[in-house]
């Protein structure tokens, strides 16, 4: 007969001990793997969040109106800011005190964020006047709430007419100075504010116009720094007065929804990152 023979204990144990090695080796690598997939995508998540807060609040604030006598800037402070914020513009094609009516055609449409809105007094309009066509210093906007909006028609073709309260008034002489082909202008009363929710900072945005209260956040989380604001003339001088301003710093500083990895044998930290705008407001007479 031929003499079979099995493994004896020392070489199962010698395999065991291999394949808890190797095994460990590839939890080890599985982990590393894993980890840095939570990190990229979290890091990627904090840019991104920084990115749409560059592109977000410069597209509000860049559309803020400033001149000599007169400013959209509300509020100016260190992590808040409130102003008029415009909504869309239209030419006008018919006018009379109590309503104004845009063209909404290919070639003359009306531009707009969003569709005006009369709910809760949200929207108000400029409507541009012209006192005296052979002075260029004299020309006003008249404020008005808007009370209505609804699809009309002038000269059997599309546009918008607009509602609002008795304007007959408002100029030198009368509703003449307002003359049909002059722009108009829809705005809201925004703010833009940081603030703190279940424990992280945010910032929040509300509009004063419509009645809101509550802040809704827009961009998070921040540092505790994180939403920085900060008032420029035009020699990049800071300023506190809302006529003298010409551009505004904006900082960001966001952090990671986790904490991330800082490398072998240090501890999770949540990590930040920042970025600064500078935003150079237009300059257009107001009333």
């Amino acid at each position: 007969m031929r003499n079979t023979r099995g493994f004896t204990l020392v070489e199962l144990m010698i395999v065991v001990v291999m394949m808890a090695i190797i095994g460990g080796a590839m939890v080890r690598m599985l982990t590393n793997t894993q980890r840095l997939s939570r990190e990229q995508a979290e890091r990627v998540g904090l840019q991104s969040n920084l990115r749409t807060g560059a592109f977000l609040v410069p597209s509000e604030l860049a559309e803020v109106g400033i001149n000599a006598t007169a400013s959209d800037l509300q509020v100016m402070g260190a992590n808040a800011i409130q102003y008029r914020a415009m909504r869309g513009a239209g030419v006008s094609c018919q006018v009379t005190a109590t309503e104004i009516r845009l063209w909404d055609i290919p070639e003359m449409p009306y531009y707009g964020i969003r569709n005006m809105i009369t709910a809760n007094n949200r929207d108000r309009i400029l409507i541009f006047a012209e006192i005296d066509p052979a002075d260029p210093n004299d020309d006003i906007w008249i404020d008005r709430q808007l009370t209505g909006v609804t699809p009309s028609t002038c000269a059997g073709r599309p546009a918008i007419a607009l509602t609002f309260a008795d304007i007959s008034a408002a100029t030198p002489n009368g509703i003449v100075d307002v003359m049909a082909g002059g722009p108009v202008r829809s705005y809201e009363i925004m703010r833009l504010e940081s603030f703190t929710q279940n424990g992280q900072l945010w910032l929040g945005a509300r509009s004063v116009s419509a009645g809101e209260v509550a802040l809704q956040p827009v961009l998070g989380p921040l540092a505790a720094n994180g939403f920085q604001l900060e008032y420029l003339d035009g020699n990049g001088n800071p300023t506190g007065a809302a006529t003298g301003v010409r551009a505004i710093r904006v900082t960001l500083r966001g952090l990671t929804q986790a904490a991330v990895s800082r490398g072998l044998g240090q501890a999770n930290m949540v990590a930040q990152d920042s970025l600064v705008a500078m935003i150079a407001l237009r300059n257009a007479p107001k009333p």
